[in-house]
């Protein structure tokens, strides 16, 4: 008995893990960096299941402010795990930022249902900014459909998309700070999906240690699109 139920055991672990691998999916990611004369940082995309690894309160976490006084996003990766994708450009010095008007396109496999998606404004001109959006991996169009008809159809622009976008669970007492909610998302002429990036400065050099956002829109974009 006790053979047979150490035996359903591991082919119940089995299934969970099949099942878990199952709903990953492929997703292409391309940043783009809107600004005219600043530059971004290593990018890091993540399950936002690990925002509280991002955020503490009014204020980041000690790894993610690593990466928004530096740059460097190495020691928030490493706190978040194999969750979390780093994406590099290719300017700079150091040669590893992405310029003005520049674009990386990358992928990620996951199986999560919305991406963070966090990277540092290069200093050049203001200290202590960072770029964040979320991600709703329910929009992104799958490549193998979009050329189909269906793509054309009410059903992607009716009054339930904006809805969902808008609902009460976006902006409840729990959803205090902008940088925690959902990017509206906008259907791009290749089928991808793409978002705004939200600017914030974290009051490090002010000495308030408070996130406030920074006004103004165009700094960067996010487009995605589900190949697998």
């Amino acid at each position: 008995m006790k053979k047979t139920i150490m035996a359903l055991g591991a082919v119940s672990g089995l299934t969970l893990l099949m099942a878990s691998s199952a709903f990953a999916h492929v997703y292409e990611i391309t940043v783009t960096n809107k600004m005219a004369d600043e530059l971004i940082a290593p990018v890091l995309v993540a399950d936002t299941k690990y925002d509280g690894k991002i955020f503490a309160g009014e204020y980041v976490t000690p790894a993610a402010e690593v990466q928004v006084l530096t740059g460097d996003p190495a020691e928030l990766a490493a706190s978040i795990g194999g969750g979390a994708k780093v994406a590099h450009g290719a300017d700079g010095p150091p040669g590893v930022l992405l310029a003005p008007r520049g674009a990386i396109t990358f992928q990620i496999e996951t199986n999560a249902d919305a991406l963070r998606i966090f990277a540092m404004v290069a200093p050049t001109k203001v200290p202590d900014n960072y770029l964040t959006g979320v991600f709703d991996l329910s929009t992104a169009q799958y490549e193998s459909m979009m050329d189909d008809d269906k793509m054309g159809d009410d059903t992607m622009s009716d009054d339930k998309m904006d809805d969902d976008m808008s609902s009460d669970s976006m902006s409840d007492d729990d959803m205090m700070d902008d940088s925690m909610m959902a990017a509206e998302t906008m259907i791009m002429g290749d089928g991808s999906t793409e978002i705004e990036l939200a600017r914030y400065d974290i009051g490090n050099d002010e000495g308030t240690n408070t996130i406030t956002s920074v006004r103004g829109m165009g700094f960067a974009s996010v487009a995605i699109k589900r190949i697998k």
